[in-house]
C-alpha cells in the first residue's frame, strides 16, 4: 500500500512539473526596422534595396518567416517581393537585404524611408501558423 501511495505522488509530482514548463500562452512577436540603401529606377518601376533588421521579440522560436509589405504600395508583379527567414531563435536578432521592385518612381524614396506596413507569417515548432502586422521604422541605424 506505501509503495503504491508513493508511486501516485511520484506521478502526480511529475506531471505537475511537466504542466508547469509548457506555456501557458507562446508570445509571437516580430520587430522590425529599415534604412533605405539604394531606390534606382528603371523605366515605369524602382529598385529598392532596404537594409532591415528583424527581431524574434516573442517567447517561442519561429521557422519559415516570409515578410510581405501591405498592398498600399503598388509593389511589380514581375519579382518576389517577399523576405524570407528560415528561422529566428527567441531574442534573435537577424540583419539582412531585401531587394523590392515598386511600380513608378515618383516619391518611391521619401515613402520607402518612412514607416511600412508589413505582413509576416511565421510558424512555431509545433508547427502552428501565425500571421503578424508590423509596422518597420524607417530610418534605422
Amino acid at each position: 500500500m506505501m509503495k503504491s501511495r508513493s508511486f501516485l505522488l511520484f506521478i502526480s509530482f511529475g506531471m505537475l512539473l511537466l504542466f508547469m514548463t509548457l506555456p501557458a500562452h507562446a508570445d509571437v512577436g516580430i520587430a522590425i526596422k529599415h534604412r533605405l540603401l539604394i531606390a534606382q529606377p528603371d523605366g515605369d518601376e524602382t529598385l529598392v534595396t532596404l537594409e532591415v533588421t528583424v527581431t524574434n521579440t516573442g517567447s517561442i522560436s519561429l521557422n519559415e518567416i516570409a515578410i510581405t509589405l501591405l498592398p498600399w504600395l503598388p509593389v511589380s508583379d514581375s519579382s518576389d517581393n517577399s523576405l524570407t527567414i528560415r528561422q529566428l531563435g527567441i531574442g534573435e536578432e537577424l540583419d539582412m537585404l531585401w531587394e523590392i521592385t515598386v511600380m513608378g518612381t515618383e516619391q518611391i524614396s521619401s515613402m520607402m524611408e518612412g514607416d511600412l506596413y508589413l505582413v509576416a507569417l511565421a510558424s512555431d515548432q509545433f508547427g502552428e501558423t501565425t500571421k503578424i502586422q508590423v509596422t518597420s521604422k524607417g530610418g534605422a541605424e
